[in-house]
């Protein structure tokens, strides 16, 4: 799941977006055991999958910070979807990633 809200208001680039324009975004590996960051990289995504992201972000930002309701809805999902195959099965897109070595 991925959240506007999460990105520290003024370090957020998502102000406009055009057709065919692709989006970069930061993503982090976080240890849930130790809470450290193992991984950061930059990625790119298409830009259909890229527009569709910024309609997500910008809907967003459209509705009041409720933290609360923000944990029930995802709690909902997961309860109804405790496999990843049932949640891949409702997304939007779904695009395998590429293996690359490091």
């Amino acid at each position: 799941m991925v959240s506007a809200r999460l990105v520290p208001t003024g370090d957020s680039a998502i102000s406009s977006h055009s057709d065919g324009e692709r989006f970069a975004l930061t993503r982090g590996l976080v240890d849930a055991d130790s809470g450290l960051m193992r991984s950061l990289r930059l990625v790119t995504y298409p830009a259909r999958y890229s527009q569709l992201m910024y309609d997500a972000f910008h809907k967003q930002l459209q509705v009041p910070v409720d933290p609360l309701g923000r944990r029930a809805s995802i709690e909902a999902v997961y309860s109804s979807n405790p496999r990843s195959k049932e949640l891949a099965a409702r997304a939007t897109i779904v695009k395998r990633a590429a293996a690359s070595s490091p």
